[in-house]
């Protein structure tokens, strides 16, 4: 057995008592197992036959609150580490909030645009066998006219390297702070 199912094994048999008293019925605890998603979760049994399975990390919390966490509450782990179920490291968080945080988000990039020049945000939703990027409508209109004037068109830019982020690592990241007190990007 690795170390760190057996201390939280025996976490798990210290705090039976409580268990108990949080989930009445409950009569034995099996666990924790680690899943196919990285999270532990462990197994209540009740006097009835019935099963229930809990997240570890979900159940450590209620047993530190001496309450069941219920609906719309969640616990976060604020480093996205699963395995990691630190006190520290857990936080009570209502569902709205939890999914504001860990949403993907796609990233805007700082470009030129190809008719003016301007340095912009952009985010790449573009495709990449048409000109561009352009900073606003009317750069793309003026490409457009000269176009339709007979003009030569621009080369395609390709496809555009996507970046993601979560406000949850958007909050935590040094690089990205940096750009937005440089004035690069606005605030996610």
């Amino acid at each position: 057995m690795k170390s760190g199912v057996q201390s939280r094994k025996k976490f798990l048999e210290r705090n039976h008592n409580l268990i108990v008293y949080l989930y009445p019925g409950v009569h034995k605890v099996y666990g924790p197992y680690l899943s196919k998603d990285k999270r532990y979760r462990v197994v209540l049994h009740y006097t009835d036959k019935s099963k229930k399975t809990r997240q570890f990390s979900k159940l450590k919390m209620e047993i530190k609150l001496e309450r069941r966490i219920e609906e719309p509450e969640t616990v976060d782990h604020k480093d996205d580490n699963f395995r990691n179920d630190r006190y520290s490291n857990l936080q009570v968080l209502n569902r709205r909030d939890h999914i504001k945080l860990d949403v993907i988000r796609k990233r805007h990039l700082i470009v030129n645009c190809v008719w003016c020049k301007k340095r912009f945000a952009y985010k790449s939703n573009r495709s990449p066998l048409v000109a561009g990027p352009f900073c606003s409508r009317k750069c793309t209109g003026k490409y457009g006219a000269l176009i339709s004037q007979g003009g030569s068109r621009l080369k395609p830019k390709g496809r555009v390297k996507r970046e993601y982020y979560t406000r949850k690592t958007a909050i935590y990241s040094a690089p990205l702070a940096k750009m937005v007190r440089r004035g690069g990007l606005k605030s996610p």
